[in-house]
């Protein structure tokens, strides 16, 4: 039954699996950690900063964060891919009740994906940038390593290829560094026998001029300038793509998408409640069920 369900989530950028005792089974996600039990009736230390799902509204708030409503990007569906791979590493260790409302889960994203989610588009700057250079087996070559880079960098390492991030004061963005997926964190020194055919992202308010000086242009074969001043003080290079084109691109899909997202809530919640009334006892039998309903 799903009253001996319980989710506990914390939404956290670069959250670590919790220490766990058996019974218990993580979940994380680059935005969250996730934990999934069938044990109620205690909670584990590790698990004190975490908010807490029981029964119908664990698997509503599951179903609402594998069809990316708690995503950037609405709609997304790469959760929907880790938490796949997460049931397929634990499924012999699930009880049969929690397999059945597992499959149930998937079944139900499946079609909220299928009736409001397609075609939506790209909400985030990252995503965009991943839409654009899909199917490139291509290196990325970024200019600043601020916010705007860390925020983009996860869509990218998706892509294959190398990723090389230039920045002033490379010591301070080692955290960047993921020699696994080829991403290095250098100085503007280093600016040198960059590989030809790459895909230039310049996120630092650097100088047209600037980087015109220490960059061949041509050599790059899509360039991403998403700088502020970016229409002010154009790049001359015919691939660039500024930051108002993309930005068009965005808002309108984020207007498309928010438009969709409280139908969605709603057709979950609506499935939340079918599960609920599904799971009360009924001394009369199943037909009591459609008697008074």
């Amino acid at each position: 039954m799903t009253a001996d369900i319980i989710v506990f989530h914390k939404a956290q950028s670069g959250q670590k699996a919790p220490e766990l005792p058996i019974g218990y089974w993580s979940m994380n996600t680059c935005l969250r950690s996730i934990v999934i039990s069938e044990n109620s009736h205690s909670i584990p230390e590790s698990l004190d900063s975490y908010q807490i799902y029981k029964s119908e509204e664990a698997f509503e708030f599951l179903l609402q964060v594998i069809c990316g409503l708690h995503s950037p990007l609405i709609g997304e569906t790469e959760v929907l891919g880790q938490f796949k791979e997460f049931v397929k590493s634990h499924r012999s260790d699930f009880s049969p009740a929690l397999n059945t409302h597992i499959d149930q889960l998937l079944r139900e994203a499946k079609k909220i994906r299928a009736q409001y989610l397609q075609n939506l588009g790209c909400t985030s700057y990252g995503s965009l940038l991943r839409k654009f250079i899909q199917g490139k087996e291509t290196s990325m070559v970024f200019i600043g390593a601020g916010s705007l880079t860390a925020d983009i960098l996860p869509w990218c390492k998706k892509q294959k290829g190398k990723i090389q991030i230039f920045t002033r004061h490379p010591h301070k963005h080692t955290d960047m560094v993921d020699k696994e997926r080829g991403v290095q964190v250098l100085g503007f020194d280093q600016m040198t026998d960059l590989e030809p055919g790459s895909v230039l992202v310049v996120a630092a308010p650097v100088r047209a001029q600037w980087l015109e000086d220490n960059l061949f242009l041509d050599d790059f074969v899509q360039i991403f300038d998403l700088r502020g001043e970016s229409e002010q003080d154009s790049l001359r290079a015919d691939q660039t793509l500024g930051l108002k084109l993309l930005f068009s691109h965005i808002s309108d899909n984020k207007v498309k998408a928010t438009a969709l997202k409280g139908d969605v809530f709603s057709a979950i919640r609506h499935w939340a409640e079918e599960l609920k009334l599904l799971e009360r006892p009924r001394p009369f039998g199943w037909e009591d069920l459609w008697t008074y309903s």
